[in-house]
């Protein structure tokens, strides 16, 4: 089927922009080792559902942190916790930690980069920021492959008949 060939090239080119995403995240990271740290304060922390990812069972969530910090007497607003952002999900739980660890009012440290004091984030260093997409580009890379060897070898036609009735 011609079709399997589309979704193999779909899931490849998919997989390239991810990995391109997780390149770009993962320098960004890396460009913290030289980021200044200053004393922040936090204006609003709150668990708050999504507008734009609303699943079957109810609403995705996410923390919403906000921040100011002042670099050379100017002041700066952010609210980037970590680079790549928190991905919103169901499990509420899981992101109340971030409410817990930044309340309202609560001082914290901001890295900042020196050259663009504007450019923030309270978790320099973390890591699931681009991890998560070296991860989604390795599934479309491998579901891609398989599509692909499927359309020209047939190899695997129990798997993909599996695959095209779950859609």
């Amino acid at each position: 089927m011609k079709i399997r060939l589309i979704i193999g090239i779909v899931l490849i080119i998919g997989s390239i922009a991810s990995l391109v995403k997780a390149l770009d995240v993962s320098k960004d990271v890396s460009a913290t080792s030289e980021w200044l740290c200053v004393d922040g304060e936090i204006l609003k922390s709150e668990l708050v559902a999504s507008t734009f990812s609303q699943t079957k069972t109810g609403a995705a969530y996410s923390p919403e942190i906000q921040y100011n910090y002042t670099v050379n007497g100017k002041e700066y607003t952010s609210n980037m916790i970590m680079f790549g952002g928190v991905t919103p999900g169901r499990h509420n739980k899981m992101y109340e930690r971030y409410i817990d660890r930044y309340p309202k009012d609560s001082i914290v440290k901001v890295y900042y980069d020196p050259t663009q004091p504007e450019n923030a984030v309270l978790k320099p260093l973390e890591t699931w920021g681009f991890k998560k997409y070296y991860l989604l580009a390795s599934f479309l890379t491998i579901f891609g492959v398989l599509y692909i060897i499927n359309f020209f070898t047939g190899f695997g036609e129990g798997l993909m008949t599996f695959l095209d009735r779950s859609n």
